[in-house]
């Protein structure tokens, strides 16, 4: 088919196009092919123009279905309509493809057959679809069924969406000129705007977005680290001053005095006039002791205290040095008293667990409880995945007596308690009434006792 006309890509204008016979190319495209036709133009007064020179043209022995399509009818609709017109009096299963109604009732009759379909862009892909392979199975089981389809370029929008669908499958004609248009065309493709965000363009904008948020990552970096050296300098110069003004008020105190209380004296000056703190106030801190003293508090003084520089570090250190093994171990042993503590309290807890495990075990009996009494029923209190739920359980109902298996749900076990069994389902639903409040909003079932041993079967398989 490939020899019979060039194909239209994209130009609607036939002036320049060798004018064929529309009606005649659909004949020959029909005779000698395997596909179906759909003929498109603009305007409906040109397409509609060649289905009705097509029906003219048929002879009156053939059988011919003609259907206009509407946006109102559905594809079951359109289905039933065609094979009415065309098989009148016989069943057919409406929402069945066309493809397998019609070959069906063809085979009945051996009759020839046309079908021609107005308005096929309002037709849906599931419909073109099924009269396209209509026409192709017919061709290959040696059935005479023609299938020609009339509308807009909106109809062949279906097929160039779908290419893999209608591939080797549809001609498509121009009504006016007969000549073959691609699937592919560029008529047949909806204008595109900038703000249509296509994959490609999804992709630039999500590269654009990430380029962006990298940049601004960087530069928020940058401007952190420069404020940081910045601050770092500032300070450097702070101490370097501090320390300078130590030096001279201690080179201006009575040279008799000795060197921890010209320490003190300055730790003691720089409070009232830089909010420093002295050495005694350092070591105190760390004792956790800071106090004011009597005599501040006599005088009514206000002690307010700032860091303290690195000389005050250094001074504390020196003059305190032969406590420091005191301190150290006055704050291990701060700290390990609430280490002894939740030490205790887990040990407790962990004695509770074992406690709350040993009674689980002493309530249950193992499957061979089971296996004695095949025909009872039991009542199911709870499925349990983690044997710690399990002691939980048992610590909140410790009046209760329950016995207690292992089963697979899903690919995990899962360990059912139930209670003991009963002879009769209404002895067991008796128990389901005598239980607490606290248990009934579980919602205790009762369980025949030979759907457990098919549980306890199905986990020893798995194993």
């Amino acid at each position: 088919m490939s020899a019979i006309a060039h194909s239209i890509d994209s130009s609607t204008d036939d002036s320049d196009v060798t004018q064929i016979s529309t009606n005649a190319r659909v004949d020959y495209i029909l005779r000698f092919s395997k596909h179906a036709v759909l003929v498109v133009d603009q305007e409906a007064k040109h397409y509609s123009l060649v289905g009705s020179q097509y029906l003219a043209a048929l002879p009156e022995s053939q059988n011919a279905a003609f259907v206009s399509i509407s946006s109102k009818l559905n594809n079951i609709q359109i289905r039933c309509r065609i094979v009415e017109q065309l098989f009148g009096n016989s069943l057919f299963d409406p929402e069945q493809s066309l493809a397998v109604t019609l070959i069906n009732l063809a085979q009945q009759d051996n009759d020839k057959i046309s079908i021609v379909v107005e308005h096929a862009h309002l037709l849906s892909l599931q419909v073109m679809h099924e009269l396209c392979q209509l026409a192709e199975i017919a061709k290959k089981a040696n059935y005479e069924i023609s299938v020609l389809m009339l509308g807009t370029y909106g109809a062949g929008s279906i097929p160039a969406d779908n290419t893999v669908l209608f591939d080797k499958k549809l001609s498509i004609l121009s009504a006016q000129s007969g000549q073959l248009i691609a699937i592919n065309s560029k008529i047949f493709k909806a204008p595109s705007s900038f703000f249509n965000f296509t994959f490609g363009k999804k992709i630039l904008l999500s590269i654009f977005v990430f380029s962006c948020l990298l940049a601004s990552t960087l530069v928020a970096l940058y401007q952190r680290d420069v404020l940081s050296f910045s601050a770092l300098t500032d300070k450097t110069s702070q101490t370097t001053q501090a320390s300078n003004a130590l030096v001279t008020s201690t080179d201006i105190l009575d040279n008799s005095e000795s060197v921890e209380s010209m320490a003190l004296d300055q730790g003691e000056a720089n409070i009232s006039v830089n909010n420093i703190a002295s050495t005694d106030e350092v070591y105190a801190s760390l004792l956790g002791e800071l106090l004011p003293n009597e005599q501040d508090l006599q005088m009514g003084l206000k002690i307010t205290t700032g860091p303290a520089s690195p000389i005050d570090i250094v001074n504390a250190i020196a003059m305190y040095g032969d406590n420091a093994d005191g301190i150290t171990k006055q704050a291990e042993t701060l700290q390990a008293k609430p280490n002894n503590q939740s030490s205790n309290q887990i040990l407790t807890e962990e004695s509770e667990m074992d406690g709350s495990m040993v009674n689980t075990e002493k309530s249950n009996h193992g499957i061979a409880y089971y296996q004695q009494n095949p025909s009872g029923y039991v009542v199911q209190y709870a499925g349990i995945r983690q044997q710690e739920v399990v002691a939980e359980f048992a610590r909140d109902h410790s009046k209760l007596e329950y016995h207690q298996y292992q089963r697979l749900l899903g690919d995990s076990p899962l360990f059912v308690l139930t209670s003991e069994i009963f002879a009769t389902r209404a002895q067991a639903e008796m128990k389901i009434t005598s239980l607490s409040s606290k248990m009934l909003k579980r919602e205790p079932w009762v369980k025949p006792v030979s759907m457990i041993i098919s549980e306890i079967n199905a986990l020893q398989g798995s194993q």
